[in-house]
């Protein structure tokens, strides 16, 4: 009886260290964003082809990754560009980007990217979302995580 009370206890701490590591590598949602670029090249006061994340602290983390769906409206396929910028008041330096096509919807399966940061930040970055389809807007949202 005693061998199989330590054998038990033995097994409740495994899992416990188990659980804790598990816990320690799950990513953090860091941003969220949520939008509808109009079509590409498409820019006036109320719409334009791309749309932002908030701001998000990438200090100390060399990758990030975004997970979301986005699906066009109309009989097309999305076609969408996800970029990790530093913005400045004039461009926005681009330090990671993947483009994503094909319809994810938001019921369904989301894509998963990972974005590799061409060199490491102190500070925040934004998630830059750019619609590459010329015919109509495109529905996104989304997450990042680090």
């Amino acid at each position: 009886m005693k061998l199989f009370k330590g054998s038990f206890m033995l097994l409740i701490s495994l899992i416990a260290i188990i659980s804790l590591n598990l816990q320690t590598v799950s990513a953090e949602s860091v941003a969220w964003y949520d939008g509808l670029p109009a079509k590409a090249g498409q820019w006036t006061p109320v719409h334009s082809d791309h749309i932002y994340s908030e701001p998000f602290n990438v200090t100390g983390v060399s990758s990030v990754t975004i997970k979301g769906y986005q699906y066009f409206p109309a009989d097309s396929t999305a076609n969408v560009k996800y970029q990790i910028v530093l913005r400045n008041a004039i461009w926005d330096e681009v330090l990671a980007e993947t483009t994503v096509t094909g319809d994810y919807p938001k019921e369904g399966t989301w894509f998963s990217r990972v974005l590799t940061l061409n060199k490491p930040i102190i500070g925040s970055v934004s998630l830059k979302i750019i619609n590459l389809n010329p015919i109509n807007g495109v529905k996104v949202a989304g997450n990042v995580y680090k």
